[in-house]
């Protein structure tokens, strides 16, 4: 018997990921040199490539910190 294929994450809230058994792409490395190096950033991105979990990303973690929320990430 095969095992069962994680699916991919589909929230758009990094709360939302963390009880789930999802696959989730780690961005919180990217997130941390952006905010370090610029003042400001435009995201421009096509529909569907993550653009309101990035940003839901970023405030989380301006607002809430890494617990509980990041564990396992990088910025952990």
């Amino acid at each position: 018997m095969g095992r069962e294929m994680k699916g991919i994450a589909q929230s758009e809230n990094i709360e939302n990921l963390v009880d789930k058994d999802s696959i989730y792409v780690d961005k919180t490395e990217y997130i941390y040199n952006l905010t370090k190096q610029y003042d400001r950033v435009f995201i421009s991105r096509p529909r569907r490539f993550g653009k309101s979990l990035t940003l839901n990303t970023i405030g989380t973690l301006f607002e809430k910190g890494v617990e509980p929320y990041f564990k396992g990430t990088w910025i952990y």
